[in-house]
């Protein structure tokens, strides 16, 4: 597996700690009805892992600010199991919006996710969206904004997807009643988990270190795969187009005592250029809407194969 900087502490002894992770007690009610207990506390960080200027190439400065806060000091989440010990359940600060989710994890490594869907996902850098009126004096970066948002996209509405082919398997529920979500999550259970798949019991921190990790080995892999298809698309662009300006150079050398051919091909080799560039964001997009969705993900690792990775301080 992939090591991440991501970094996981057992807090449930530091009582400052546990103060600041309480959640809204309403939500903290709701679970303990549905049959869900408190675990422990565990404070997730990642010091380094990204800049504010890295992540506003992405977000709006408020929400990169957001997410550079939880990286550099860290979110102490309360994880709950259910009375059956099949499911774990978290409480998510979602830029200022609480979402629960349940996860459970077999034997083999399947994952089955079921979270409330969140009203809003982060929003989009400036540099993405552009402005709102498009204008002679800011037309350039209009254009570089629609680039990039080919290049990147907008940010997903929630950072985990579904990848089925990796054995994670995720559900977005339009809902803020948690017995609702409960209910989806068991009746998913029933769904994906096969009988002869074994749920080991959900009831200690470690254990739910793992899916944590395995998720954050899906992120990896998804990255790691972008970042390769990403430079293969620019050295395929960079050969074509060098192809294409030499068979150009050789059709200008032979018309260059037509002149009344010759102007028509001055064009199409001052446009090779800009054309080039739009169809190497095209295939940007290419790689993020249809590739990326359909790679298979990381090979699948067993609950003792996880564990024996996992380091909570």
């Amino acid at each position: 597996m992939t090591q991440s900087k991501i970094t996981y502490r057992d807090v449930s002894h530091d009582p400052e700690a546990v103060i600041k992770a309480l959640s809204d007690p309403e939500i903290r009610l709701a679970l303990s009805d549905c049959g869900f207990a408190s675990i422990g506390f565990l404070k997730v960080s990642a010091p380094g892992m990204n800049t504010q200027k890295q992540l506003e190439e992405w977000l709006s400065s408020v929400d990169a600010a957001f997410i550079m806060d939880r990286m550099e000091n860290g979110e102490i989440a309360e994880v709950w199991g259910s009375g059956d010990k099949t499911t774990f359940a978290d409480i998510d600060n979602h830029f200022g919006e609480l979402i629960v989710s349940f996860a459970t994890i077999t034997e083999n490594g399947v994952i089955v996710d079921t979270t409330m869907k969140p009203k809003r996902g982060p929003k989009a850098s400036p540099k993405i969206t552009g402005v709102a009126r498009t204008t002679l004096f800011n037309l350039r970066n209009q254009i570089d904004a629609k680039l990039r948002k080919l290049e990147r996209g907008l940010p997903p509405l929630w950072p985990r997807s579904d990848r089925p082919k990796a054995g994670y398997h995720i559900e977005l529920v339009e809902t803020s009643d948690i017995k609702r979500l409960w209910a989806r999550h068991q009746a998913r259970l029933r769904e994906f988990i096969e009988k002869d798949q074994k749920i080991v019991s959900h009831d200690n921190l470690k254990l739910h270190q793992c899916i944590s990790s395995r998720r954050m080995h899906i992120i990896e892999y998804i990255g790691k795969w972008y970042r390769r298809l990403f430079v293969t698309n620019i050295g395929l662009n960079v050969v074509l187009s060098i192809l294409l300006m030499t068979e150009e150079f050789l059709i200008f050398d032979f018309l260059r005592f037509l002149p009344y051919i010759i102007y028509p091909a001055i064009l199409i080799l001052l446009l090779t250029i800009p054309f080039m560039t739009i169809l190497q964001y095209l295939g940007f997009a290419l790689i993020r809407e249809s590739i990326l969705p359909e790679l298979p993900g990381p090979k699948l690792e067993d609950v003792d194969t996880l564990m024996g990775k996992i380091i909570l301080n």
